[in-house]
């Protein structure tokens, strides 16, 4: 008897439960919008996100929601006519070990396709004061891989020098960082590890000497702006279905602890749970 009441138990749970919740994606915290602003780019780029499931067992809940950042590029701008952004992720796949606490899984795909919208809008371009007096403009979007070590490393390909006094470009600028990703309270940072590697093609020869410096620390010095305070949000889960008790709240991760996952091409945030507003 004891096994039929222990399983109808479990079903009720995975019947009722969700329902109990009222699981939306509007109760899963995933902002409509992220202001870059933090970033040095003057752009707000709209989130759009579709329900993919959800699946409950005995080990826990999980939820799975495709994400969509930004929207259709106006014409002139780099998206334009870019084909698309490279993908490295795999889908999360059904009977994936969960954390044995509240956890997030990002995949690799998401952020570079945030990156490449933020690209493609034409929002990424820098001007550098005097004495080199130019436009940094990336005529190729940034791309974030995993390397052989397992380490996240942010290429910015293709970023070209012009000077504002010249019809034609200076030089060409590719810079790749290795970046490490860490949580700090509700969101996922990713911060620059070790020096960068630039390599620099030039294309005119305007400016010789100490002008090589200028172009290689204007790049370092615009890299470091963009990825300091690059920050994803980690969702939160609405409490006020469970009652006016808990009108406001919200269960997040608290301290969360990144792992990069290189088989699947996915960066993984989980920890303990604390109530938030």
């Amino acid at each position: 008897m004891k096994p039929k009441v222990e399983a109808a138990i479990r079903d009720g749970l995975r019947e009722q439960l969700p329902k109990a919740l009222q699981l939306t994606l509007d109760g899963i915290g995933i902002p409509k919008q992220l202001d870059l602003a933090a970033a040095g780019i003057s752009l707000r780029m709209p989130i759009a996100t579709q329900f993919d499931g959800s699946s409950f067992g005995l080990t826990g809940l999980t939820i799975t929601a495709s994400t969509l950042f930004g929207g259709t590029f106006n014409p002139g701008t780099p998206g334009a006519r870019a084909p698309g952004w490279i993908s490295f992720a795999q889908p999360y796949a059904e009977g994936a070990p969960r954390p044995p606490v509240l956890g997030a899984s990002f995949s690799l795909d998401a952020v570079n396709q945030l990156m490449f919208a933020a690209w493609g809008s034409g929002a990424l371009s820098f001007t550098l004061p005097s004495p080199l007096d130019a436009k940094m403009t990336p005529a190729l979007p940034p791309i974030v891989s995993i390397s052989a070590a397992g380490v996240l490393r942010v290429g910015l390909g293709e970023i070209i020098v012009q000077r504002t006094t010249s019809r034609t470009p200076l030089a060409a600028v590719t810079v790749m960082q290795d970046v490490a990703p860490s949580g700090d309270r509700d969101a996922l940072v990713l911060t620059p590890k070790g020096e960068p590697t630039i390599s620099i093609t030039w294309l005119s020869d305007e400016i010789v000497g100490s002008g090589r410096n200028l172009v290689a620390v204007a790049a370092k010095e615009q890299l470091g702006k963009f990825l300091t305070p690059f920050r994803l949000p980690i969702p939160k889960f609405a409490l006020g279905a469970l009652g006016a008790g808990f009108a406001g709240q919200s269960l997040a991760i608290d301290s969360a602890n990144v792992v990069v996952d290189k088989a699947t091409g996915r960066i993984h945030a989980s920890g303990a749970m604390r109530l938030a507003r």
